[in-house]
């Protein structure tokens, strides 16, 4: 009984803005008709410029297991649901944020705990059961509870993560990418995507048959219930796929086009597409488009699956 009205007291003053906007993106699903999920190179995909009914509901930095978590949950909420785009990005079949860890420590697994909360579920990912009840308490367990909710001004001092998982900023988005600056960008991006893959996989060395049974296993799963799987890989700048490792890139089109070949799913490789990688004015930074690259990208994409015949 005391849980339980810690929680509903809780709620409000704990909820991080991105659970309030997975909350009310899945909400929508209970009319809408495609998902997008994938990391932070999943705002890439608008559902809306490829004359679809649906939600993004990609994450900063999230990894195939919590995408695949999500997919689950969007199922349940969306009667309607007939389009799923997974994002893939070169590092994905190599990323997983649990198996992250710093001296001992978790530090990304705070993403988890936005997911849980956002998503519950009587389900969790293997491995997950601390975060997973962490995430479905999380008005109740935080350690400074009753301070925000006596003092709702006051500074969040164990809050979930939120600002980190949100979409960048539109007014951010509009920028062009420095011409001068791209490459060192680029370099600097590769640089921080292969730490945390080699910091992932020795922690979790199985990471790529896991992550490639997961996603094709639901991919299955979807089609099944007659929902269209796509597999995108969004266009990069060349800068960015001049220096990303290219074994990493051989190995994600090589896993992204065996799932498709096993399954009903559909592969769309754009990472080098040239009409959008040699273009900097679509561009915001060397692995990110700005809005005129999203608006762009998403029609191209529309056109390709069908979608949509924007000229």
């Amino acid at each position: 009984m005391i849980v339980g009205v810690l929680y509903v007291i809780g709620q409000g003053p704990y909820e991080s803005p991105q659970v309030r906007s997975d909350r009310k993106n899945l909400e929508h699903m209970a009319t809408g008709n495609t998902a997008v999920f994938g990391s932070s190179h999943g705002f890439s995909v608008m559902p809306d410029k490829m004359d679809l009914d649906g939600v993004n509901l990609s994450h900063g930095g999230q990894d195939v297991f919590e995408m695949v978590y999500m997919a689950r949950a969007v199922k349940r909420a969306a009667p309607n649901l007939k389009t799923v785009i997974f994002t893939i990005s070169y590092f994905t079949f190599v990323f997983d944020n649990a198996a992250y860890a710093t001296k001992g420590k978790q530090t990304r697994i705070g993403r988890r705990l936005v997911m849980y909360t956002a998503f519950p579920s009587l389900d969790y990912i293997p491995g997950d059961a601390t975060s997973y009840v962490k995430g479905l308490l999380a008005p109740v367990v935080t350690r400074d509870h009753w301070r925000l909710v006596i003092w709702p001004g006051g500074s969040r001092k164990d809050a979930l993560p939120d600002a980190s998982d949100l979409p960048p900023s539109p007014r951010r988005d509009d920028g062009v990418a420095n011409a001068s600056a791209l490459a060192s960008y680029a370099k600097r991006r590769c640089k921080q995507y292969a730490s945390l893959m080699r910091n992932m996989t020795s922690h979790h060395p199985h990471i790529e048959a896991d992550t490639y049974a997961t996603l094709k296993k639901a991919s299955q799963e979807l089609e099944g219930d007659g929902v269209r799987v796509v597999l995108v890989t969004p266009p990069y700048s060349d800068a960015y796929n001049a220096c990303f490792d290219t074994k990493r890139q051989t190995l994600t089109r090589k896993l992204a086009r065996r799932i498709a070949s096993e399954t009903g799913a559909e592969y769309v490789d754009a990472g080098k597409l040239p009409e959008f990688a040699s273009s900097r004015e679509y561009f915001r930074n060397s692995d990110h488009l700005n809005n005129a690259g999203k608006v762009e990208f998403s029609r191209w994409l529309g056109r390709k699956l069908g979608t949509a015949d924007h000229d």
